[in-house]
């Protein structure tokens, strides 16, 4: 153990969604935090959460090929959809 902590990793960061997740639409931040749109043109199910800055990320959300997904969180800034 010399000079360090064990059993502390780097935390682990979400990966980037694939660009057929297609952000159709977002507002960085509104009355109750940012809101994103997205839509799967995947040709495939995918699962996503959007990633806030300064505030928890969205929960993890299975979208199905062409389905649409809406989220607003209640503070924070918009920062990516991430695959989870």
């Amino acid at each position: 153990m010399a000079g360090g902590l064990t059993g502390i990793g780097t935390p682990a960061f979400a990966a980037s969604a694939p660009s057929c997740i297609d952000v159709t639409g977002y507002s960085p931040t509104g009355t109750w935090g940012p809101s994103v749109y997205m839509v799967n043109e995947c040709g495939k199910t995918e699962k996503v959460k959007v990633v806030i800055s300064d505030w928890p990320d969205g929960p993890c959300h299975t979208m199905s090929a062409g389905a649409d997904y809406g989220y607003t969180a209640s503070g924070g800034y918009f920062d990516y959809v991430a695959s989870c």
